[in-house]
């Protein structure tokens, strides 16, 4: 092969590199790769505006199904009465705990519901609500959250706030730790009375 054949076969093979080059790089190319933007990514959303657990006055929750109520009060001495059904003292760490984990919950998803409808994640009739009562600046503020189904995943739960149009997504765990408080009150335990001496 000669010095000319060559150099018209490297002449050749350069256009034909700088062409791909060129078409790749071209603006509304199809390959182009396509960046994706901020609002695509969806960050945590806290549903309970930074509250903390010193700041709660009030836990009400709410089952549909089977019907089922419990509200807990905290006193300014910072422990927890059960009010209704029944007027119990209850384990002060146990309410704060669990209340303390719902706080720290955040909302990994938020979504608004194709045509608003809400029967997909059976929020349209919820299966509980859960409302924490917060005490700011002298007047009570109530949060509220209606809880649907389980996601697919089975480790989330369709949560939906009053007055937010979106569904959110969140974790089971702390609403199953509430949830539990209507079958097991944490009640401190009966102190054993101590033995009668023998006379």
């Amino acid at each position: 092969m000669s010095w000319r054949t060559t150099g018209i076969l490297l002449l050749i093979l350069l256009v034909v590199g700088a062409a791909v080059f060129l078409i790749e790089r071209r603006p509304g190319g199809e390959d182009e790769p396509t960046a994706t933007s901020p609002s695509s990514f969806v960050e945590a959303t806290d549903l309970f505006d930074g509250v903390t657990v010193e700041e709660v006055v009030r836990l009400e929750i709410v089952q549909t199904e089977p019907a089922d109520e419990a509200l807990f009060e905290r006193t300014e001495e910072e422990s927890w009465t059960q009010t209704v059904p029944t007027t119990t003292q209850v384990i002060s760490t146990t309410l704060n705990n669990n209340v303390t984990g719902l706080l720290n919950t955040r909302a990994t998803r938020s979504f608004s519901p194709e045509d608003g409808d809400l029967s997909p994640y059976g929020l349209d009739e919820p299966q509980a609500t859960i409302v924490l009562a917060v005490e700011k600046d002298g007047s009570v503020v109530r949060y509220e959250l209606a809880l649907g189904d389980a996601a697919p995943t089975g480790n989330a739960t369709y949560v939906l706030k009053p007055g937010d149009p979106r569904v959110h997504l969140m974790s089971t765990f702390a609403f199953d730790r509430l949830l539990g408080l209507l079958e097991n009150v944490p009640v401190p335990p009966t102190p054993t009375p101590a033995p009668t001496p023998a006379p």
